[in-house]
């Protein structure tokens, strides 16, 4: 049935209804009021009591340019006026304006739609789905100012392809700021390490993985407001100091515990070392003087 059959809504205001109609009967008055038919396409759309929104929503998905220039065209002013008593008996009548749009100096923008996009991502496919994309809105290349995306390599290089001017998001960029400010405020993401008493080093592993996470350790143990267990100051002095006291030494038990050759003429060389690095500085902690003096106390009984 050609458009110019169909019969128009009676009494319809809004804009949308200019691209449907309905059958007419004998008489030439309107049918099946609850399924008007697209005036583009013949397609029957649902619109009971007279709604709009299936009418809108075909317009926005099967012919997306006309739906651009229905919001364009939807825009309307109207004043109206409130009136008051004066003490006179007389009514003052004061305009008012309801509706903030104007149809004047508005510039068309078509709206356009999104589709899912099958093929790989690769620079030359994207390349040609959004050819295709500007081609479907009609949209005239010449007049192209910049295309908008992510920081995405194969993006750019398929708008580059094209010799578009790209202009990055700057959405995107504002929220990869916030995810890196936020990894370099709470450190790298690790696990933390248990100690095993049958394997050797596990202990400054663990107090370690616990002072470079110990600000992420902090905010798990705050979470829990029915429990004070916390990881204060004094906790990382503590772990700071033992960890002072064994790691210089850390690098001598994993060279004696290696497998591919022979360990026992390196053990006596390693042990004067052990007693020279172990020696007190002025710059340690009293807590990391008496773990160095018991470790050499141990190593002295051997």
């Amino acid at each position: 049935m050609a458009s110019s059959e169909l019969v128009a809504k009676k009494n319809a205001n809004a804009p949308v209804w200019a691209h449907f109609g309905f059958r007419q009967d004998d008489k030439g008055e309107p049918t099946n009021l609850d399924e008007p038919l697209c005036r583009i396409c013949n397609k029957k759309v649902a619109a009971k009591d007279s709604n709009t929104t299936n009418l809108k929503s075909h317009l926005k998905n099967s012919h997306p340019i006309t739906y651009a220039r229905l919001g364009l065209n939807a825009a309307t002013t109207s004043s109206r006026a409130s009136s008051a008593d004066s003490g006179s008996g007389k009514k003052m009548q004061q305009p008012g304006i309801i509706g903030a749009f104007t149809k004047a100096n508005v510039t068309k923008y078509p709206k356009g739609s999104s589709s899912p996009f099958e093929e790989d991502h690769t620079a030359d496919n994207l390349a040609e789905g959004l050819e295709s994309a500007v081609e479907k809105w009609g949209l005239n290349i010449s007049k192209l100012a910049a295309i908008t995306t992510d920081n995405a390599s194969n993006i750019r290089l398929a708008i580059s392809n094209l010799g578009w001017q790209w202009l990055n998001c700057f959405g995107h960029n504002l929220n990869v700021a916030i995810t890196h400010g936020i990894a370099a405020k709470t450190g790298p993401t690790h696990r933390a390490i248990a100690e095993c008493s049958t394997r050797w080093g596990t202990r400054l592993d663990m107090i370690e993985s616990i002072l470079e996470q110990a600000p992420a350790i902090r905010l798990v143990l705050n979470e829990d407001r029915k429990t004070k267990v916390t990881l204060n100051w004094s906790d990382v002095d503590v772990l700071t100091a033992m960890s002072a006291a064994v790691k210089p030494v850390s690098e001598f038990t994993d060279m004696l515990s290696a497998e591919k050759y022979v360990t026992s003429s390196s053990v006596l060389p390693l042990l004067n070392l052990c007693q020279q690095v172990l020696g007190a500085k002025d710059s340690d902690v009293q807590l990391t003087k008496d773990i160095k003096a018991v470790i050499l106390e141990k190593l002295g009984a051997i």
